[in-house]
């Protein structure tokens, strides 16, 4: 229960760094274009970029806390360990 928890929150993580990041950069290319005096054209461009990041940070975030887990839970390779030697 407690590793199927790990891998959930470490999927969201990585779905909110990717969020952030697509806002980011949408925001940019708002505040590029519109200053020109250009209506914002390419947008539905972000939300494929948005869809295909979406994927990536699921797929991404479920590798991610394999090796996390794998790190933290079984090797114990973290840094409350690393002085108890």
């Amino acid at each position: 229960m407690k590793k199927k928890i790990y891998t959930v929150l470490t999927i969201i993580l990585c779905l909110t760094l990717v969020f952030y990041l697509y806002e980011v950069a949408q925001i940019n290319y708002i505040i590029w274009v519109v200053p020109r005096g250009d209506a914002p054209q390419y947008l539905y461009l972000f939300d494929i970029a948005w869809g295909v990041a979406s994927i990536g940070a699921i797929i991404g975030g479920y590798f991610l806390s394999k090796v996390w887990w794998r790190i933290v839970y079984i090797e114990k390779r973290h840094r409350h360990n690393i002085f108890k030697k």
